[in-house]
């Protein structure tokens, strides 16, 4: 099932770089400022049709080949044929990282919205439990960019 939403891909972008600007703690009373009034314009935006986002509940397992977490709030889903497909999970998952390994609770032969993640640390047993939200297909150029805003969040 597709559900389109209003917001566009451009604002979807923006929404995540704000997200990883702010994780990294570092703003003024006047840079938060700056941020809101530009959220504020992005959310106000008519957009043309062409720029709305695509958003799926679920993912057939066998669609994805790997998941990468961004943040504690992100995972990218590496799909076959150069699909891309971006989760916002439903909460921040706290201690949930990259170098875990990930387990899917799902029911089914697919992966969907509300199904659960956890990470796991090599050994020492699940240490983030977190609610998966719907799938939106990116295109490869936008995750990698979304990659390298998060690695330049966490260097900050």
């Amino acid at each position: 099932m597709k559900i389109y939403r209003c917001w566009g891909m451009a604002s979807l972008t923006w929404f995540v770089l704000a997200t990883a600007v702010a994780a990294t703690g570092e703003s003024s009373a006047t840079d938060k400022q700056t941020k809101a009034e530009r959220l504020e314009t992005i959310l106000t935006e008519t957009l043309p049709e062409s720029e709305y986002r695509d958003t799926t509940r679920c993912l057939w397992a066998n669609a994805y080949r790997s998941v990468e977490v961004l943040s504690d709030r992100y995972l990218i889903f590496q799909g076959k044929h150069d699909r891309v497909w971006i989760n916002r999970l439903r909460n921040r998952c706290r201690g949930l990282r990259n170098d875990q390994i990930l387990v899917f609770k799902r029911y089914g032969s697919r992966l969907c919205d509300t199904d659960q993640v956890s990470g796991s640390s090599r050994g020492f047993g699940i240490s983030a439990s977190c609610m998966l939200g719907e799938f939106e297909e990116i295109d490869e150029q936008r995750a990698n960019a979304l990659k390298e805003a998060f690695r330049q969040a966490r260097r900050s």
